[in-house]
């Protein structure tokens, strides 16, 4: 069954993914409310190695909105 899986209030969750050729990509995500997500992501190809990063063309946003309450009824 799908989840919205969301951040308490108030808190900051980060991650930063790796990939091959050197890709990278970071993750930043803040919960301002109980049922309210917001994040951004950025990243791109060749940035660990010598070669000239490929960076990605846009910041990559999303949000979460939690409308019900999940039970395990």
């Amino acid at each position: 069954m799908p989840t919205c899986g969301l951040l308490g209030k108030y808190q900051l969750g980060y991650n930063i993914d790796f990939y091959p050729q050197g890709g990278i990509i970071g993750t930043a995500r803040f919960s301002p409310f109980k049922r309210f997500m917001l994040g951004f992501s950025y990243g791109g190809n060749k940035i660990i190695g010598t070669e000239t990063p490929d960076w990605l063309p846009h910041i990559g946003l999303n949000g979460r909105v939690r409308i019900l309450e999940e039970s395990y009824t």
